[in-house]
């Protein structure tokens, strides 16, 4: 909505070309495990203290989204993401088409935790209409729907995929690849 205090920057690569503005958002919540909230300074203080020391850039951005959090608090659910996803998608349904992101986060659950994951998306997609975005590394999350004319030779690479699910039908497309930290990124 506007000019923000958060700016992300990226080199962008490829032929696709950007969409203009970002589509309007109805709603959205989030789910963490242990939320944090970032009205009480000593949890912000915490989240500040996971940046990585030699990234200003970093810190001086998420010091900028806490305060925007502070003005305009997100919603955040408690739970486990695999447990919550499903019933947090049909909470969304009730705004708009719902549109589930994972950016660098499905790499810390187990293989069985991932492949649960999937599966609790495929049961919310099996119901109504439903998108996903992800934004995560093939050698970490095989167990991810992933879409690929050839195996990606680098264990580092960073790969965008939207699935879609409609009428019950999954369908994944490869959107790009792309730096881990969102320095660049590769449209296909």
């Amino acid at each position: 909505g506007g000019p923000s205090t958060v700016v992300l920057t990226a080199q962008t690569r490829g032929t696709r070309r950007l969409p203009l503005s970002i589509p309007p958002i109805a709603a959205r919540c989030g789910i963490d495990l242990f939320p944090i909230d970032v009205t009480d300074d000593g949890e912000a203080h915490w989240l500040e203290a996971c940046m990585w020391p030699d990234q200003r850039d970093r810190f001086l951005r998420l010091r900028a989204a806490i305060e925007i959090a502070r003005e305009r608090p997100p919603e955040l659910l408690a739970g486990d993401a695999v447990e919550s996803v499903g019933p947090a998608v049909a909470r969304m349904r009730n705004a708009a088409h719902p549109v589930v992101t994972n950016s660098w986060a499905l790499n810390y659950l187990t293989p069985d935790q991932r492949s649960a994951y999937v599966a609790a998306l495929d049961a919310a997609g099996n119901d109504d209409d439903l998108s996903w975005v992800f934004v995560e590394a093939p050698a970490l999350t095989p167990e991810l729907p992933w879409e690929f004319a050839t195996e990606p030779d680098d264990p580092h690479l960073t790969v965008t995929t939207l699935v879609r699910w409609r009428g019950g039908v999954r369908t994944v497309e490869h959107l790009a690849t792309s730096h881990p930290h969102g320095f660049w990124i590769h449209f296909v």
